[in-house]
């Protein structure tokens, strides 16, 4: 009886973990590898520059909110956080869903970046339009490497304790 007592508690417990889980492997499935040289991450561009551009310009202006940066920007991020998060459904004994992030590195990190330009704007150290374009690369990076192998990116993000080590670990990233 009272490994019963224990037992039910503990399925209680593993099955919105085994859960969380399955809905990992549904929603994110990441592959290939890339190669490294010299120091620099290159990658092979998958999600290719027009394709994306494409996608930015048929994206209706009310979809997204407006950022001090411009509204190239405010559409990358839209952008960002639709690809790079994502909600599983509810659990047993949860009334929602959880908030799912893949590369979790890169996706703070890109927010991190964006927090700095917007200081540095607000600040007068940079001027919109530098701050803009250079934001608008990284944030392209961002989003091209959603489906490449990128762990040797992320390990050196990680290594990193500021935004201007972060900016730099992003302006060594090629993409062909």
């Amino acid at each position: 009886m009272k490994k019963i007592l224990i037992i039910i508690p503990a399925l209680f417990f593993l099955i919105p973990v085994y859960s969380q889980v399955v809905a990992d492997n549904l929603l994110f499935n990441t592959a290939k590898t890339s190669p490294e040289e010299e120091g620099r991450f290159v990658f092979e561009a998958r999600y290719i520059m027009e394709e994306l551009n494409k996608e930015l310009q048929s994206l209706d202006e009310g979809m997204v909110r407006n950022h001090l940066l411009g509204n190239d920007i405010s559409k990358r991020l839209y952008f960002l956080e639709e690809r790079y998060t994502g909600t599983t459904d509810a659990a047993p004994g949860s009334f929602s869903g959880h908030k799912i992030t893949q590369k979790p590195i890169i996706y703070n990190s890109t927010y991190k970046m964006v927090k700095y330009f917007r200081k540095k704007v607000k600040k007068g150290i940079l001027d919109k339009q530098t701050a803009s374009e250079e934001l608008r690369q990284y944030l392209d990076i961002a989003l091209i490497l959603l489906y490449e192998n990128t762990g040797s990116l992320e390990n050196a993000l990680k290594e990193t304790d500021s935004e201007e080590g972060i900016i730099n670990v992003f302006r060594s990233v090629r993409i062909q």
